[in-house]
């Protein structure tokens, strides 16, 4: 019998490939640049007055400052509008800049590539490639559930969305040059499903940049294309054996979330969480999650690999 797992990843695991190649880089700081003196915003970033002032020209945490903007900005303004395409590009300038890094020796490159016929489903909360870079590396097939990509292989979900992610051209055209968009944002436009960019039109605002900030809750959830992601995970959940979990934060915003995909496990599935010691209130209470669900569970550290 196949042992079936699925794998849910989070900041922390693009974290570890950053520190696998000795970057540098901080995936969780788009306002400052991911600390990199290579990456700049300056193509677009005068373009977003608002994301300016009172992001990038801040002091403070990057999440914590971004969390406060969207507290004070209507979900349909034009402030907000242009968070979600800063975050886009800025994750995107992030993404070329990583482009040339090795995934070769990366440990979870090498325990996917001894694992990855029992791959089922891919779960991330992030916006960067990183994941999908590590299968394309090894040839592992898969689908971004909710995209236009061919249903081939393990399934993907990106239910926060991706840098590669914006509406299909026949939902909304905007008959003006490719940086202009950002004088158009548009919102919660239901497309059914979401087109693929390529690599030359990532560094472009998105016509609809579906971008969920971080520490916000996912308002988008009831969109065709999110709905679709957890509709298949509700139906390949009962052959489930392992689901990990690595480098995931268990924010109370993401909890609704993590435990849709945690209440629907098999009883005798097996859960195994990457988390460091001493455990912080956050992965506590995902312990005690685990625990309520009566789910057989391992710990692991975060250098180290479930299995």
């Amino acid at each position: 019998m196949r042992k079936n797992f699925a794998i849910l990843v989070g900041n922390g695991f693009t974290l570890d490939f950053l520190d696998h190649n000795k970057s540098g880089l901080d995936s969780s700081k788009p306002l400052s640049n991911f600390g990199s003196p290579f990456i700049d915003y300056d193509e677009f970033i005068n373009d977003m007055p608002s994301i300016k002032k009172h992001l990038i020209e801040k002091n403070g945490e990057d999440f914590k400052l971004i969390k406060s903007f969207y507290e004070t900005n209507e979900l349909s303004s034009h402030e907000f509008g242009h968070l979600r395409q800063f975050l886009a590009l800025s994750y995107s300038k992030f993404q070329s800049s990583i482009e040339k890094y090795n995934y070769d020796n990366w440990k979870w490159s090498e325990w996917f590539n001894k694992n990855k016929s029992n791959l089922l489903c891919s779960i991330s909360l992030n916006y960067d490639l990183v994941l999908e870079k590590t299968f394309d590396n090894l040839d592992i097939n898969y689908f971004r559930v909710g995209s236009e990509e061919e249903l081939r292989g393990s399934i993907l979900l990106k239910p926060h969305g991706s840098i590669d992610f914006d509406m299909p051209s026949y939902a909304i055209q905007l008959n003006m040059p490719k940086i202009d968009r950002l004088k158009s944002t548009t919102y919660m436009n239901d497309a059914q499903y979401v087109r693929i960019l390529k690599k030359e039109a990532l560094l472009y605002p998105r016509v609809e940049a579906d971008i969920i900030p971080p520490m916000m809750d996912n308002f988008q959830k009831k969109m065709s294309w999110i709905e679709r992601q957890f509709m298949y995970y509700e139906c390949i959940s009962p052959v489930i054996a392992k689901f990990v979990i690595v480098g995931v934060s268990y924010w109370e915003v993401d909890r609704p979330e993590i435990d849709f995909f945690l209440e629907r496990l098999p009883k005798n599935s097996i859960v195994y969480l990457g988390a460091e010691k001493p455990y912080n209130n956050a992965i506590k209470k995902l312990i005690e999650k685990l625990f309520s669900l009566n789910i057989e569970y391992y710990t692991f550290g975060f250098k180290e690999l479930p299995w």
